[in-house]
């Protein structure tokens, strides 16, 4: 519940301000969704939100606009394609 906000954070954006204003708004989403999910599926409360910090992180590793995977990697196709 440390680390996840503020690595996702840093997949969103560049700027130390911007980070330490969405590390803090990730997590607090995320621990009210995953209360919300504890309370309707009956689970654990500190693993369901851990569990929505993931996935948080891994949307954002793979959506990000500078650091995304499918980002780079339709750049890099784009790049291959162009004429020379």
């Amino acid at each position: 519940m440390l680390i996840i906000p503020g690595a996702t954070a840093y997949l969103l954006t560049d700027r130390f301000g911007r980070m330490l204003v969405l590390a803090p708004t990730i997590s607090a989403l995320c621990a009210i969704i995953g209360l919300y999910f504890t309370y309707y599926l009956d689970t654990a409360s500190g693993g369901m939100v851990v569990l929505v910090q993931g996935t948080a992180l891994a949307m954002a590793y793979l959506f990000s606009p500078r650091h995304g995977l499918i980002v780079t990697r339709l750049a890099s196709q784009r790049r291959k394609l162009a004429p020379a």
